[in-house]
């Protein structure tokens, strides 16, 4: 069965909380709802979250999102709408997310058996082939000849260094908390919630992907220049390659 996928993000991926704990989500926004007066149409139409995601968020199934970037940036929405503190409720399905994650079960003892085993051999040869080795070097240290050569000048090596200019620098600065990963020449440097105040910079010679779960919460420069990470942003989520292109 083929993945679904938005800019390389997995739109398949279930959402891992429990039961218990979403339904306490949704018991704080469907009570803050009624407390207002507001009618679910009317959410919808202010807010542009479907009425279905409204009903599943109140009735703590959270399953009905299509992915959990999805999830974050719709419960900070509805918590805006409703005046609700949307960094609490955010940092409170985090924790319970963090507090679900299944532990890695322990390898079985016949598998840990195996393990010592290969090690033990490896070690066994190693050892064989380092005393072949020494055993080599010391036979042909007795036997050779010391001839004595006139020294080689050495040529100086001039190291040369990346110039600061030639790096791009990506400046990241949260607003509000916000889901964000980054990858620098296809390596994870960052990926996790950053919290309102937070400031972070990375620096890579040829490219930044940066994936944003809610775009309204960040501040982003390349190189010192303002970068419009609203644009092409579906549900304030998005996907974003940053070059030297990006600079023009």
């Amino acid at each position: 069965m083929k993945t679904k996928t938005y800019s390389g993000i997995n739109l398949d991926a279930k959402v891992n909380i429990q039961s218990a704990e979403a339904k306490e989500i949704g018991r704080i926004f469907k009570e803050k709802r009624e407390e207002m007066n507001y009618s679910v149409e009317r959410v919808h139409l202010d807010t542009h979250i479907s009425a279905r995601f409204i009903h599943s968020i109140e009735n703590g199934d959270f399953t009905h999102l299509p992915a959990e970037v999805y999830l974050l940036g719709t419960l900070r929405r509805y918590a805006g709408y409703l005046e609700l503190d949307a960094d609490k409720i955010l940092g409170q399905y985090y924790s319970k997310t963090k507090e679900t994650k299944p532990k890695e079960e322990p390898k079985p003892q016949k598998e840990r058996e195996q393990d010592m085993s290969k090690m033990f051999a490896f070690l066994a040869v190693s050892l064989f082939v380092a005393a072949i080795v020494i055993s080599i070097y010391k036979i042909s240290n007795r036997t050779e000849t010391k001839v004595a050569e006139a020294p080689v000048p050495v040529q100086a090596v001039t190291v040369v260094e990346t110039p600061a200019q030639n790096l791009l620098k990506l400046y990241v600065k949260s607003k509000q908390s916000s889901w964000v990963k980054v990858y620098a020449e296809d390596k994870i440097v960052f990926e996790g919630i950053m919290s309102p105040g937070i400031e972070k910079e990375w620096e890579t010679a040829k490219e930044f992907q940066l994936k944003v779960g809610y775009v309204p919460a960040l501040e982003v420069k390349l190189n010192g220049k303002t970068v419009d990470i609203t644009k092409g942003a579906q549900q304030d989520v998005n996907s974003l390659v940053l070059n030297w292109d990006s600079l023009k």
